[in-house]
């Protein structure tokens, strides 16, 4: 409920008389040309609003965080697992060579890199291939 004072401080003017003289007609003028329930409401939406828009911000703000944190991950594990591969694919290849200065066989070689690097027949002929075409 909305109640209207109008101070009187012991200065007897124009403008306080007046008040005084108008404050019941004010105070229902107030009343009835405010409606408080709808004040409210749209102070209820308003705040809705603001908050909503708050909200979504800090998701968008989590959201880049998250992605950029789990794509940097994933950017590091396929690193890794890329510089991981290179390295085996590198080591074979000194095997190879190493022990064709030694003077084993392509089969020979074949077949130990089989046992030690686990690899399958058409994964050893690349590297092969790759020797010769660089010979």
């Amino acid at each position: 409920m909305i109640n209207i004072n109008f101070v009187h401080n012991g200065e007897k003017g124009y403008l306080t008389e007046y008040l005084t003289k108008i404050r019941a007609e004010a105070r229902s003028m107030l009343l009835t040309e405010f409606d408080e329930k709808a004040y409210e409401e749209i102070i209820r939406e308003e705040s809705f609003e603001e908050g909503k828009a708050e909200g979504r911000a800090e998701g968008r703000a989590e959201g880049r965080a998250e992605g950029r944190a789990e794509g940097r991950a994933e950017g590091r594990a396929e690193g890794k697992a890329e510089g991981i591969i290179e390295t085996r694919e590198e080591d074979i290849k000194i095997f190879i060579s190493d022990k064709r200065e030694d003077g084993k066989s392509d089969e020979e070689i074949k077949t130990k890199v089989k046992k030690y690097y686990g690899l399958e027949d058409s994964e050893i002929e690349k590297f092969f291939r790759r020797k010769d075409e660089n010979n």
